[in-house]
């Protein structure tokens, strides 16, 4: 009902494609899903997990990070490079250690 990835982002990763089917909603699904993505990129020996999203259409998703632990940093160029300005307006990111 839920799929996330981590995508290597230098030494850190990037969580990407997080996502959870609207009828489960609600359970905490996302929640567990960044934690266990969490667990896999200390595993794998990162300082930081970092994410992008569009804040303007998904404000809950920016919502639960926030309250995750997650603080917002500047865009880089090649994350609007790499997703676009209509699809990423906000990047964020987890100090893991």
């Amino acid at each position: 009902k839920g799929t996330a990835a981590l995508y290597p982002e230098e030494e850190n990763f990037e969580l990407c494609k997080m996502g959870v089917d609207p009828r489960a909603r609600g359970l905490g699904l996302g929640k567990k899903l960044i934690h266990e993505a969490e667990r896999r990129a200390r595993a794998k020996g990162a300082t930081y997990l970092n994410l992008t999203s569009y804040a303007k259409l998904l404000e809950p998703a920016v919502r639960l990070y926030y309250s995750l632990g997650f603080e917002k940093v500047p865009l880089k160029a090649e994350d609007l490079e790499k997703y676009g300005s209509d699809r990423v307006d906000i990047r964020m990111q987890k100090r893991l250690a």
